[in-house]
């Protein structure tokens, strides 16, 4: 299931539109929420009831129909309070259309970012959620193969509602039903950083559901440091460190964390997968049970900056050390709703994350996109060119109905600072590089669609009908 953004743009593409056809007798679909390569996820309403769901609209040409309809079928099976839920499939010739659970808290990332405060106890209560989904799985057999932040989302974005704090497993692409959920499975696959010692060791010819545990241990890990335990810009010295189980809790990172935690971590990344606990066990483990109760109260101080800093790509996959060196050369800046953070054609010579609120992203006084926490913006300035290609604007924090807009809150990174940590790891550029070119191309594609001709035409239109004589 795609990660679902609000920032997303609402286009209809020609399967969209053959797929609206088809269920439109049933149901009303809204707004985009998010989009993959070979599908799109609307907000859609029964017609019949009012319930509101997922719409997952799958092209059939782009996806690999065999393991498209184990995914469905698998699903189908699955009935858990804390999986994600298949409530109706609809299909025709071109498109497979899904109706899911609408999931509207994020992600565990996104969720620990909104939050002002996260701790151990916290940790342990959405871990809790996760280790449920697994038990449910493993006892069907299910083995779910992609653990990761992004397949975790929390059911609600509002504090109100009893499933605010409800994570949700999603994402059952790699998922396999077996007779023998210990020994039956034989594919490599899965996401690098999560990957068990005996899916990439060659001389193990099958593996099991303990494979789940072993990623499960890696989330953990990451949730509590803010970093993965076997990073490397190289993915074959990885490999090699997970098949060696070579991991170490670092320094500071880890001083205030409890030993508890690091037990329960050091269980689940065991390499023999024989000697793992399973999820039930996990969920018997004092540090769960106990909600963490000796855990420590606060993480880190550079947990939420190594959290931030990894939403972008360029700092994915690097040490420690390298993210300690970025976020030690953040700089704090705050901007009241409306204010220009830098305009197009500016001289650019930092980027920013946004650490709290939100910004919008302008290209001839248009509005082209969004950004919310864990975003990032100002980058192409530090590697392309010196000139800013769209102008931000705050638009504040914490802004609802009888509320002013609190300041908006950033972390600066100036192109001296972020030059002097590529002198030490080279590879950073040519990734930002990369990301930088991407943008460039998106503000172009914008510059170029019917959609904003047009609107720049009614805006000319009117800036001359009212010019002054």
């Amino acid at each position: 299931m795609s990660t679902m953004n609000d920032s997303d743009s609402n286009g209809d593409g020609p399967s969209e539109l053959k797929a609206r056809s088809l269920i439109s007798t049933q149901y009303s679909v809204g707004k985009k929420l998010g989009e993959g390569s070979y599908a799109v996820v609307h907000e859609a309403k029964d017609l019949r009831d009012g319930a509101v769901y997922a719409m997952k609209i799958i092209s059939k040409e782009k996806s690999k129909e065999k393991r498209l309809k184990s995914e469905v079928a698998l699903m189908k099976q699955v009935d858990h309070p804390n999986c994600v839920k298949l409530y109706d499939v609809l299909e025709d010739d071109m498109q497979l259309c899904l109706l899911l659970d609408l999931l509207t808290g994020g992600t565990v990332l996104d969720r620990i970012l909104e939050l002002d405060y996260y701790g151990e106890r916290e940790a342990a209560s959405a871990v809790a959620d996760v280790l449920n989904a697994l038990q449910y799985l493993h006892d069907q057999n299910i083995t779910h193969r992609d653990l990761k932040p992004e397949n975790l989302l929390y059911a609600s974005n509002d504090p109100d509602d009893p499933l605010y704090n409800t994570i949700k497993l999603v994402d059952f692409g790699l998922a396999k039903l077996t007779e023998n959920a210990k020994t039956a499975l034989k594919t490599t696959c899965g996401t690098p950083y999560f990957l068990a010692p005996e899916i990439i060791d060659n001389s193990t010819p099958t593996y099991g559901a303990e494979v789940d545990i072993w990623a499960m241990g890696v989330l953990v890990f990451f949730m509590l440091s803010g970093y993965y335990p076997f990073d490397d810009e190289s993915i074959p010295i990885m490999f090699r460190n997970i098949k060696k189980g070579r991991y170490e809790f670092q320094s500071p990172y880890w001083d205030g964390i409890s030993a508890s935690a690091k037990l329960f971590i050091r269980d689940m990344l065991l390499t023999d997968p024989s000697k793992r606990p399973t999820a039930l066990m996990c969920l018997d483990h004092p540090w769960i049970s106990n909600a963490g109760k000796d855990a420590a109260s606060k993480l880190h101080s550079s947990h939420r900056s190594f959290l931030l800093i990894q939403k972008m790509p360029v700092f994915q996959r690097i040490e420690a050390s390298c993210l300690q060196e970025v976020a030690r050369s953040l700089k704090v800046i705050r901007m009241d709703a409306n204010e220009v953070v830098f305009k197009a054609g500016d001289e650019g010579d930092s980027m920013y994350f946004i650490n709290s609120g939100k910004i919008s992203v302008l290209v001839d006084g248009m509005e082209i996109d969004r950004k919310k926490v864990g975003g990032f913006f100002g980058e192409t300035a530090l590697v392309m060119q010196t000139k800013r290609t769209a102008t931000i604007k705050s638009l504040g924090s914490n802004a609802y109905a009888g509320h002013t807009a609190e300041a908006a809150e950033f972390f600066q990174l100036s192109r001296a600072d972020f030059n002097a940590v590529v002198e030490k790891y080279p590879a950073l550029k040519l990734r930002l590089h990369t990301i930088a070119e991407h943008n460039m191309k998106r503000v172009k594609r914008a510059q170029n669609s019917l959609f904003y001709k047009i609107r720049s035409s009614i805006k000319n239109f009117t800036n001359s009908c009212f010019k002054p004589m």
